[in-house]
């Protein structure tokens, strides 16, 4: 008897659960749209560039999309995330960005076994959004500090930060494709310091 009522609650759950449907999820992605033209810069143009992996907080090693609140409380989407976790897709986008600029020979992840003469370092301090006390507006922030290493003698060449603050609809999509504004601004910037440190 107890055998049969407990095969009787079982084929009951089973089938209440299949009557309920999951919301789904919403996945969003880093996609830049930097306009680019060929570097004129000439002494790197024989030079190989590799690009580390991007330094940065847990919360951009993980697809939680976060926020702030009021400055301090983070939260986060529940009904959105990220399709790439943050620090690794914008170690891609560096990469993209920085071989159609040209400024070096070749630019590849650290983790090729090709050679290299340079290291690139990419420390992201801030990639998040912001909303006020009550939610009504919010802002995206991007720190991003770029450092690049001499591989034959570890020496650093030159280390710049950049930075982008800019005002972003009060929802997950409005802070993505602000999050994008700002890091199209701060890859522009670093190609351009780039460019400049291999005149």
């Amino acid at each position: 008897m107890k055998q049969s009522l407990l095969i009787l609650f079982a084929v009951l759950f089973l089938s209440s659960g299949c009557a309920f449907k999951s919301k789904t999820i919403d996945e969003y992605k880093l996609h830049l749209n930097v306009v680019t033209k060929p570097s004129s810069a000439q002494s790197c143009s024989s030079k190989r560039l590799k690009v580390a992996e991007a330094f940065s907080s847990n919360s951009l090693r993980t697809l939680q999309m976060n926020y702030v609140e009021n400055s301090f409380h983070q939260y986060a989407y529940t009904q959105s995330q990220w399709a790439q976790e943050p620090n690794k897709a914008i170690t891609d986008e560096v990469v993209k960005y920085l071989k159609s600029r040209k400024i070096f020979k070749s630019v590849q992840k650290f983790f090729s076994r090709s050679k290299a003469d340079y290291l690139l370092e990419i420390d992201i301090e801030d990639f998040m959004q912001y909303f006020n006390e009550n939610a009504t507006k919010s802002y995206v922030h991007v720190v991003i500090d770029f450092s690049l290493i001499d591989l034959k003698t570890r020496e650093l060449i030159s280390t710049k930060t950049f930075d982008a603050t800019l005002d972003a609809k009060p929802n997950a999509q409005g802070g993505v494709e602000t999050l994008n504004k700002g890091l199209e601004k701060v890859l522009k910037e670093s190609g351009e310091w780039l460019e400049e440190v291999c005149k």
